[in-house]
Protein backbone atom coordinates (compact mmCIF):
# COMPACT_ATOMS: atom_id res chain seq x y z
CA UNK A 1 0.00 0.00 0.00
CA UNK A 2 1.45 3.17 -0.74
CA UNK A 3 1.47 6.54 1.45
CA UNK A 4 -2.26 7.53 0.11
CA UNK A 5 -3.71 4.48 0.98
CA UNK A 6 -2.91 4.02 4.30
CA UNK A 7 -3.80 7.73 5.25
CA UNK A 8 -7.37 7.26 3.55
CA UNK A 9 -7.60 3.51 5.57
CA UNK A 10 -6.87 5.53 8.47
CA UNK A 11 -9.25 8.08 8.25
CA UNK A 12 -11.89 5.69 7.23
CA UNK A 13 -11.84 3.42 10.22
CA UNK A 14 -12.00 4.72 14.00
CA UNK A 15 -10.32 2.08 14.99
CA UNK A 16 -6.98 2.83 13.00
CA UNK A 17 -7.93 6.34 13.61
CA UNK A 18 -7.53 5.67 17.17
CA UNK A 19 -4.60 3.59 17.11
CA UNK A 20 -2.45 6.64 15.12
CA UNK A 21 -4.04 9.26 17.89
CA UNK A 22 -2.25 6.79 20.50
CA UNK A 23 0.95 6.13 18.62
CA UNK A 24 0.01 2.79 17.70
CA UNK A 25 1.56 2.38 14.54
CA UNK A 26 2.06 -1.08 14.90
CA UNK A 27 -1.65 -1.99 15.26
CA UNK A 28 -2.43 -0.10 12.20
CA UNK A 29 0.57 -1.79 9.79
CA UNK A 30 -1.31 -5.19 11.00
CA UNK A 31 -4.75 -4.27 10.38
CA UNK A 32 -3.80 -2.99 7.27
CA UNK A 33 -1.07 -5.86 5.62
CA UNK A 34 -3.99 -8.30 4.94
CA UNK A 35 -5.26 -5.21 2.47
CA UNK A 36 -1.94 -5.19 0.73
CA UNK A 37 -1.04 -5.96 -2.83
CA UNK A 38 0.41 -9.22 -2.94
CA UNK A 39 3.83 -9.76 -3.66
CA UNK A 40 6.06 -12.20 -6.24
CA UNK A 41 8.04 -14.84 -4.50
CA UNK A 42 10.26 -16.47 -6.78
CA UNK A 43 8.43 -19.99 -6.22
CA UNK A 44 9.26 -22.59 -8.95
CA UNK A 45 6.05 -24.38 -9.83
CA UNK A 46 6.10 -28.37 -11.09
CA UNK A 47 3.09 -29.80 -12.47
CA UNK A 48 2.64 -31.53 -8.99
CA UNK A 49 2.06 -28.15 -7.39
CA UNK A 50 -0.17 -26.72 -9.70
CA UNK A 51 -2.23 -29.93 -8.91
CA UNK A 52 -1.76 -28.86 -5.57
CA UNK A 53 -2.38 -25.71 -5.54
CA UNK A 54 -5.35 -25.43 -8.88
CA UNK A 55 -6.79 -28.66 -7.63
CA UNK A 56 -6.16 -31.69 -10.12
CA UNK A 57 -9.35 -30.64 -12.67
CA UNK A 58 -7.74 -26.81 -13.42
CA UNK A 59 -4.75 -27.79 -13.18
CA UNK A 60 -5.45 -31.01 -15.51
CA UNK A 61 -7.47 -29.11 -18.26
CA UNK A 62 -4.47 -26.38 -18.16
CA UNK A 63 -1.52 -28.61 -19.09
CA UNK A 64 -3.80 -30.34 -21.33
CA UNK A 65 -4.66 -26.92 -23.27
CA UNK A 66 -0.67 -26.25 -23.25
CA UNK A 67 0.45 -29.74 -24.45
CA UNK A 68 -1.91 -29.23 -27.44
CA UNK A 69 -0.67 -26.01 -28.21
CA UNK A 70 2.76 -27.14 -28.13
CA UNK A 71 2.18 -30.41 -30.12
CA UNK A 72 0.69 -27.75 -33.11
CA UNK A 73 3.24 -26.50 -34.46
CA UNK A 74 2.05 -23.23 -34.30
CA UNK A 75 4.23 -19.95 -34.03
CA UNK A 76 5.39 -20.17 -30.18
CA UNK A 77 4.60 -23.66 -29.70
CA UNK A 78 8.66 -24.72 -29.26
CA UNK A 79 8.25 -22.05 -26.24
CA UNK A 80 5.65 -23.78 -24.98
CA UNK A 81 7.02 -27.06 -25.30
CA UNK A 82 10.08 -26.26 -23.33
CA UNK A 83 7.95 -24.50 -20.79
CA UNK A 84 6.40 -27.68 -20.11
CA UNK A 85 9.60 -29.65 -19.87
CA UNK A 86 10.14 -27.09 -16.95
CA UNK A 87 7.13 -27.95 -15.23
CA UNK A 88 8.76 -31.38 -14.55
CA UNK A 89 9.39 -31.81 -10.95
CA UNK A 90 12.89 -33.33 -11.53
CA UNK A 91 13.52 -29.81 -13.88
CA UNK A 92 12.80 -27.62 -11.29
CA UNK A 93 9.59 -25.68 -12.33
CA UNK A 94 9.03 -22.29 -13.28
CA UNK A 95 8.65 -19.22 -11.94
CA UNK A 96 4.95 -17.46 -13.25
CA UNK A 97 5.75 -14.20 -11.92
CA UNK A 98 8.56 -13.97 -14.32
CA UNK A 99 7.73 -11.40 -16.88
CA UNK A 100 8.63 -13.08 -19.86
CA UNK A 101 6.08 -16.23 -18.71
CA UNK A 102 3.00 -13.93 -17.70
CA UNK A 103 3.61 -12.04 -21.16
CA UNK A 104 3.78 -15.78 -22.34
CA UNK A 105 0.44 -16.42 -21.12
CA UNK A 106 -1.46 -13.16 -21.66
CA UNK A 107 -0.59 -14.04 -25.73
CA UNK A 108 -2.09 -18.10 -25.15
CA UNK A 109 -5.13 -16.10 -23.81
CA UNK A 110 -5.39 -13.66 -26.46
CA UNK A 111 -5.23 -16.50 -28.73
CA UNK A 112 -7.97 -18.58 -27.64
CA UNK A 113 -5.78 -21.15 -26.13
CA UNK A 114 -6.54 -20.55 -22.40
CA UNK A 115 -9.07 -18.73 -20.72
CA UNK A 116 -9.07 -15.27 -18.48
CA UNK A 117 -10.27 -17.54 -15.69
CA UNK A 118 -7.39 -19.80 -16.30
CA UNK A 119 -4.87 -17.01 -16.79
CA UNK A 120 -6.27 -15.97 -13.45
CA UNK A 121 -5.18 -18.79 -11.79
CA UNK A 122 -2.10 -19.38 -13.20
CA UNK A 123 -1.53 -15.25 -12.77
CA UNK A 124 -2.04 -16.27 -8.85
CA UNK A 125 0.91 -18.55 -8.95
CA UNK A 126 4.41 -17.50 -6.89
CA UNK A 127 2.92 -14.42 -5.51
CA UNK A 128 2.63 -14.56 -1.33
CA UNK A 129 1.15 -11.97 1.11
CA UNK A 130 2.18 -8.35 1.03
CA UNK A 131 2.52 -6.25 3.91
CA UNK A 132 2.74 -2.61 5.35
CA UNK A 133 5.44 -2.18 7.61
CA UNK A 134 5.34 0.23 10.80
CA UNK A 135 7.94 2.29 9.17
CA UNK A 136 5.55 2.67 6.26
CA UNK A 137 2.94 3.78 8.40
CA UNK A 138 5.14 6.17 10.16
CA UNK A 139 5.95 8.00 6.79
CA UNK A 140 2.08 7.80 5.82
CA UNK A 141 0.80 9.88 9.05
CA UNK A 142 4.27 12.19 9.63
CA UNK A 143 2.36 15.07 7.87
CA UNK A 144 -0.37 14.67 10.92
CA UNK A 145 2.73 14.72 13.35
CA UNK A 146 4.82 17.87 12.11
CA UNK A 147 6.54 17.93 15.33
CA UNK A 148 6.53 14.39 16.07
CA UNK A 149 3.94 14.77 18.90
CA UNK A 150 1.07 12.70 18.17
CA UNK A 151 -1.83 15.08 17.57
CA UNK A 152 -5.86 14.63 17.01
CA UNK A 153 -6.47 13.69 13.02
CA UNK A 154 -8.13 15.71 10.79
CA UNK A 155 -11.78 14.83 10.19
CA UNK A 156 -12.33 12.34 6.97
Amino acid sequence: MNEEQIRAAVLADPQLRAAVETGNDQAVADALSPLAAKVPTGELYTDRAMFAELGPLVAEAILSKLEQFAASGSSGASVVQRGLRWLRPNEGGLDFQHPGVKQLLAGLTAAGVLTGDELTALSGLGLGPGSVSVAQVGDAVAAWRPDGKIQPLPEA
